[in-house]
């Protein structure tokens, strides 16, 4: 494996990429926990703004969890107020899940502050780096490979 060093720190890219990503989950739990959620039900609130109502075994499959573990975190997302159940139409072993009028208020919530957050993150940096940054992050973004591809 090769590693890419950044010259500037002496750091692995490798390594600058996992920092980043322990940085970033931990302010993004650190806001769920302040609005009273999880990490993973706010995960899963995010998927269902997302992508709508959609049947338990495709929210199951998009957080890659089991059918029991999703089971008791949409209880308690139910019990709260954030999730809706309804059985499909078409087939009534299938479970729709949507969100509430309750759950949108709150992920608004959720986004103002994580914009906050990160406007106070990118603040320390001068409008040269910010830009160098995000020209980066949008390359490293396009040069995705998909999983099970390489």
């Amino acid at each position: 494996m090769t590693r890419e060093i950044d010259r500037e720190n002496d750091r692995p890219m490798d390594e600058l990429l996992l920092v980043l990503f322990r940085m970033t989950r931990r302010r993004f739990q650190a806001i769920a926990e302040r609005n009273l959620l999880t990490f993973p039900q706010l995960i899963a609130l995010r998927h269902l703004r997302q992508a709508g109502p959609v049947p338990m075994s495709d929210l199951t499959a998009r957080l890659g969890t089991t059918p029991g573990a999703l089971t008791g975190l949409v209880d308690r997302l139910q019990e709260a107020g954030f999730v809706a159940r309804h059985p499909s139409q078409h087939d009534r072993r299938v479970i729709h899940l949507d969100l509430t009028p309750r759950a949108h208020e709150i992920l608004t919530t959720i986004h103002s502050d994580w914009s906050h957050e990160v406007s106070q993150w990118l603040a320390r940096l001068d409008p040269v780096e910010q830009l160098s940054l995000s020209k980066g992050l949008n390359a490293l973004i396009d040069a995705e490979i998909p999983l099970g591809t390489q």
